[in-house]
């Protein structure tokens, strides 16, 4: 029938892994209930070709197993069940529970190691309840290469012995296709990886978050993977440490959902006394939550180093979109956004704060209160000191002389304010610029946009520098005596009429002889200026954008310059780490930010900054 079933006498079969990075594949293993496999035999068929092959490869060192394998409907079905099975090392058989997760399978005996990878194991557990497996390919979790291995334990014989799997098996797997991505009709879905809304950039030319234990006592090192999905945390350990020795534990889950659980990974040894000693490397609160069912470790040499691998898993949804007019499936995993500043919530880094300044607010017309920022200048001193510059409107300059603020915040409004997302401020429209022009600039000026062939830089104006309508600039009419544009709108220099009627409005000015106001769109300015009137890039990425309250510059990544817009926190915002500069964080004040946050979503222009400067 279509069924997978399993019969037969029982197998003392512990555990097998194939890890294979270099074509990008692995196997995973998954205990499913009957009705489940009953309806998706047909296209994991494929899956059980897999199992037949490399029960076949290790059977010859199972005693008293039994592997046949039948087609039906063009299936091949695994057939063998366990009936109470054991792993056995020394001689000795350690029961193994039903339905038991892969961690809970004892492997004892001199030289035997757990081999177990989360989404990248094929194990067969003997067991009361069905067991099916199921080709996973995934992405590789770590550039190198694993030694093919699988550990036998039975009553007959105990060995980890060397397969010939690379040789017989995978080669055979490189080119099969996915079978999830085989429909009934039609070709192979298309699929997609995403963390948030952002897609997933493999071509490696994104850094990945990594880091290594703040104590010089308790070494270990993480890494994120390339495709985002999984974290590795490697733990050195003695040489003599066996998988016995390992000690793994998560704790409970803690209410804030954005956190993981506790974790304590690291090694046992028994001392004279006969009691063990712990020593673990890895103990505090994960910083994020991650899938707690696929958290397994494997006992592993690096560069002639034994270590513990542990794998997280990050959580991850799935879903299938079908567009029926180009008969296209997509498949888009998401994975969800998360901050990797640090491994432990303890180790995350903490900057100080060396300077504190305030901002009084109006919120519709009536006092509100104070915000107090704490600014982080051991972090990012050139951001800090350009800050307190617009905040107090003055500054020294390099020579130790006293200026006036190109900008300064006091009396300007709010930019933004996003519900639970972020309150933006400090732009005040000043990529908006009005220049007086003296008679000889506007000529210049004029001169140059007749033709633009002249220099990038025509006296003070930069070429870059989009001249708006407005100001001295009369806005041409229709012939119903109606204006073409409004005050500011840009001037479209492919529309030939509307560049030939800003020239000659031009030339009228240039003709009266007293020079004109002209309105400026910088693009430069576009977030904003700094106090000396320019743009700088951005300083530091250190901070994470790890909680509500931060204040962190507003960008322009692709030209890398900020000025003096900032934004604050309204949320945890992983998807700003490493494109945008923390340089402090709200102090006092949080129950003003969360009324702005409440009332005041969509409406920034009703809150005014009323006074500011520093506090001592």
């Amino acid at each position: 029938n279509s069924t997978a079933s399993f019969r037969g006498t029982p197998i003392h079969l512990a555990v097998a892994e194939v890890f294979t990075p270099s074509v990008g594949m692995a196997f995973g293993r998954k205990n499913m209930q009957a009705s489940a496999v009953e309806a998706r035999v047909a296209r994991r068929s494929h899956n059980l070709r897999i199992a037949s092959a490399c029960i076949a490869a290790a059977a010859p060192h199972v005693s008293r197993s039994t592997a046949s394998f039948v087609s039906s409907a063009g299936a091949a079905v695994a057939s063998c069940t366990s009936l109470g099975g054991s792993v056995v090392g020394a001689g000795t058989a350690a029961p193994i529970p039903a339905r038991a997760s892969l961690n809970e399978i004892p492997c004892t005996g001199a030289g035997q190691s757990r081999t177990l990878v989360s989404s990248a194991a094929l194990a067969f557990s003997a067991a009361a309840s069905l067991l099916a497996v199921q080709f996973m390919p995934q992405a590789p979790t770590a550039t190198r290469r694993r030694q093919r291995k699988i550990a036998v334990c039975s009553a007959d014989t105990e060995a980890v012995v060397e397969t010939q799997l690379a040789k017989e098996v995978l080669p055979g797997l490189e080119n099969m296709p996915n079978p999830n991505d085989i429909g009934p009709t039609g070709p192979a879905p298309e699929r997609v990886l995403y963390e948030g809304f952002e897609e997933v950039n493999m071509d490696g030319t994104e850094r990945r978050p990594s880091g290594q234990s703040t104590d010089p006592d308790s070494t270990y090192f993480w890494k994120m993977s390339q495709d985002k999905k999984f974290i590795e945390v490697i733990v050195p350990v003695p040489d003599d440490i066996e998988s016995e020795n390992v000690v793994f534990r998560l704790g409970e889950d803690p209410t804030d959902p954005k956190r993981g659980p506790s974790i304590e990974l690291g090694y046992r040894v028994r001392k004279d006394t006969g009691l063990f000693q712990e020593t673990l490397p890895v103990d505090g609160q994960l910083l994020n939550t991650i899938d707690r069912r696929e958290a397994v470790w494997t006992l592993e040499e690096m560069a002639g180093v034994q270590v513990i691998v542990l794998t997280l898993v990050r959580p991850t949804m799935m879903r299938r979109q079908h567009d029926p007019v180009r008969n296209k499936t997509t498949i888009e995993e998401r994975i969800e956004p998360q901050t990797w500043d640090a491994l432990l919530v303890e180790e995350r880094f903490k900057p100080q704060v060396t300077e504190k300044v305030f901002f009084d607010l109006v919120l519709d017309g009536k006092d509100a209160g104070r915000l107090i920022f704490g600014l982080y200048g051991d972090v990012v001193p050139k951001t800090v000191r350009n800050f307190i510059g617009l905040t107090t409107g003055e500054y020294e300059d390099d020579d130790g002389n006293a200026q006036k603020s190109h900008h300064c915040y006091k009396g300007t409004t709010f930019n933004t304010v996003m519900d639970n997302h972020i309150i933006g401020i400090g732009n005040a429209n000043l990529a908006l610029t009005v220049l007086d022009l003296s008679p000889e600039e506007l000529a210049d000026y004029t001169a140059w946009f007749t033709d633009m062939t002249q220099p990038a830089r025509i006296g003070r104006i930069s070429k870059d520098w989009g001249l708006r309508w407005g100001a001295d600039l009369e806005i041409p009419l229709d012939k119903d005596g109606d204006a073409w544009k409004k005050v500011t709108d840009s001037i479209d220099l492919a529309n030939k009429e509307e560049k030939a009627a800003a020239i000659q409005a031009l030339a009228k000015l240039v003709a009266a002889g007293k020079g004109a106001s002209l309105i400026f769109y910088r693009e430069e300015w576009e977030k904003g200026c700094d106090m000396t009137g320019s743009v700088f890039p951005g300083e530091s990425f250190k901070v994470a954008h790890g909680k509500p309250g931060l204040l962190s510059m507003d960008r322009d990544e692709e030209r890398d310059i900020q000025g003096s817009s900032f934004f604050i926190t309204l949320k945890e915002f992983p998807e700003m780490d490493q494109r945008w500069s923390v340089f402090g964080e709200v102090v006092e004040g949080m129950d003003l930010v969360e009324k702005i946050n409440d009332e005041f979503d969509g409406l920034p222009d009703r809150i005014l900054i009323k006074d500011c400067g520093m506090l001592a």
